[in-house]
């Protein structure tokens, strides 16, 4: 190789690495506002301003209304104040309550004396509205830097060492501790994406087939190999009697509810078919008393509730199929419950859930689907559908749409 071309290659090496070393830098979200955060601070966020410009006006119009509820300033305070960042912004929370903290610009600080807003100057950053500050900042604090990532291409970095204080848990399954987490999301045209790094997932099961290949239209609440024993609520409309029979079943479930009904699938070698089958009658029974006349002792006559173990004569065995069979015109009970035994699974389906047509979400289920999942329906303005994911026991994806 002559002079020229090997002159000609480190040249074009330089121009690649440059070009990758800008690429990187543009692209790495790099924080450089936390080292003024208070060290009280219970959750930071860390957003590029830009990337919100991304939100729909719905989705913009919900989390506006959000923050006013969470800080001092209003609707309109919050929406022109933040026309009034450049490049980056943070929001920290101090005892449930929000707070502001950009760079120090020429238009902000004009704008806050026009509105005689109050703030706090740290340095070359200003926190808004105004706070005694400590000595201590977020960057001297253990759990902070044990989450911090110094290298990401998020749109927005979130760390919190106790979420619970903003209100926005959601306490369907039983966990240990599970803060503190970090959580590096990115905003698109349809959804918001999270990776969440924490306490925050379960240990891999034994990997089962999904007997529900696409979520239906209408679902509310779908979730997929997560162990029966960890769920403790079902936020979804109906008696208890759903969440009464989980609690009775072993192994990872799979788990369909919409206005229709609902349908669980079980292992059945985890399961034993003549304990289920007794273990529901005992608790139909509690739930469905009957009242019974007690004579106490200072002579009147009190009304007891006790199980009803007369319930079980609605219960019928029909090939493989066992429940309440008979129609709903002749039984006690407000449902339809029926458990049906198949090669692998043991199936309870409660009346009969919509399981056709499918779903609109812009949060899909992957095809091939082996770690657990669950798909909330949010009932909350501008955000329709939560899929939560989980790849271990320390890391979770999170799709909003």
């Amino acid at each position: 190789m002559n002079k020229f071309a090997i002159k000609l290659s480190l040249f074009l090496l330089s121009v690649v690495i440059f070009i990758g070393c800008s690429v990187f830098l543009l692209l790495n979200h790099v924080d450089t506002i936390d080292k003024y955060v208070p060290g009280e601070a219970e959750t930071y966020l860390n957003v590029n301003i830009h990337s919100t410009y991304k939100l729909t006006a719905e989705k913009k119009d919900h989390l506006l209304n959000w923050l006013e509820s969470k800080s001092t300033l209003n609707k309109e305070g919050w929406e022109k104040l933040l026309l009034n960042v450049k490049n980056e912004l943070g929001l920290f929370s101090m005892n449930g309550q929000i707070f502001v903290i950009t760079k120090e610009n020429k238009e902000l600080t004009t704008y806050l004396a026009q509105e005689k807003q109050s703030f706090t100057k740290n340095d070359k950053a200003l926190i808004i509205p105004a706070l005694n500050l400590t000595q201590t900042s977020l960057i001297d604090q253990d759990w902070y830097n044990s989450l911090k990532n110094k290298i990401t291409f998020s749109d927005f970095v979130l760390y919190s060492k106790d979420l619970g204080k903003l209100e926005k848990t959601v306490p369907l399954l039983k966990t240990p501790d599970l803060y503190p987490i970090a959580a590096f999301g990115d905003i698109h045209k349809n959804n918001v994406t999270l990776d969440v790094i924490g306490n925050v997932g379960q240990a891999k099961t034994k990997l089962t087939k999904a007997n529900i290949k696409d979520i239906p239209a209408g679902t509310k609440l779908y979730l997929r190999n997560i162990e029966a024993k960890t769920i403790t609520s079902l936020k979804v409309p109906g008696e208890n009697i759903e969440l009464s029979i989980i609690k009775l079943l072993n192994g990872p479930i799979e788990y369909l509810k919409n206005e229709e009904g609902c349908v669980i699938y079980i292992d059945k070698t985890q399961n034993n078919l003549a304990e289920l089958k007794s273990s529901i009658l005992d608790t139909v029974a509690l739930l469905h008393p009957v009242e019974v006349e007690k004579e106490l002792p200072d002579g009147t006559i009190g009304i007891h509730l006790v199980a009803d173990k007369g319930l079980s004569e609605y219960f019928a065995q029909a090939g493989n199929k066992w429940g309440t069979l008979t129609e709903r015109d002749e039984s006690p009970f407000q449902f339809d419950l029926v458990v049906e035994e198949t090669e692998n699974n043991l199936v309870i389906t409660l009346d009969n859930p919509q399981k056709d047509e499918l779903i609109t979400s812009k949060c899909k289920l992957p095809k091939f689907r082996k770690s657990s999942s669950l798909y909330l329906s949010t009932n909350i303005p501008a955000w329709n559908n939560v899929l939560i994911q989980n790849k271990n026991q320390t890391e979770l994806t999170i799709c909003i749409d």
